[in-house]
């Protein structure tokens, strides 16, 4: 398995092969790899949600979502938003939005699906190679 994929428990994120240490060998390569993916599997996600991105972290539902090339680039698209706003400001902006959506649309998950971030997540989670080629607020577009 991966060692940049870990599960979580508690307060405590556990790898998914072994407990890595400095007595283990591999440690350094753990940690290479660690900071390298950020990729944490969370089973107590709800159930509707198989991904989520919390700077600098994304939280998959199983291992299987967090192998898929395509879920992870469309919650790295939103990691790149979080930092083009400061973090903060992306969560504001993203709660404001959708609640506004929300009180036009009168359901959840079509306020979601028109929410500017997902719409440019969306469009582009299987383009594999857009973060090397989007400009700074890309989704402002969509908006």
């Amino acid at each position: 398995m991966l060692f940049g994929i870990w599960y979580l428990r508690g307060l405590h994120a556990l790898p998914i092969t072994h407990y890595a240490s400095p007595i283990n060998p591999s440690f350094q390569n753990w940690l290479r790899m660690k900071r390298k993916n950020n990729i944490i599997i969370c089973k107590y996600l709800p159930n509707h949600i198989a991904a989520i991105s919390l700077f600098p972290f994304i939280l998959c539902k199983n291992a299987s979502y967090a192998a898929d090339p395509i879920v992870i680039n469309h919650e790295r698209i939103h990691l790149k938003q979080q930092l083009e706003l400061l973090i903060l400001l992306f969560y504001l902006w993203y709660g404001i939005e959708f609640l506004l959506r929300f009180a036009y649309l009168k359901d959840a998950q079509k306020a979601y699906r028109a929410l500017s971030f997902e719409r440019e997540a969306y469009t582009h989670e299987s383009d594999l190679l857009y973060l090397k080629t989007r400009t700074c607020y890309s989704f402002w577009g969509k908006w």
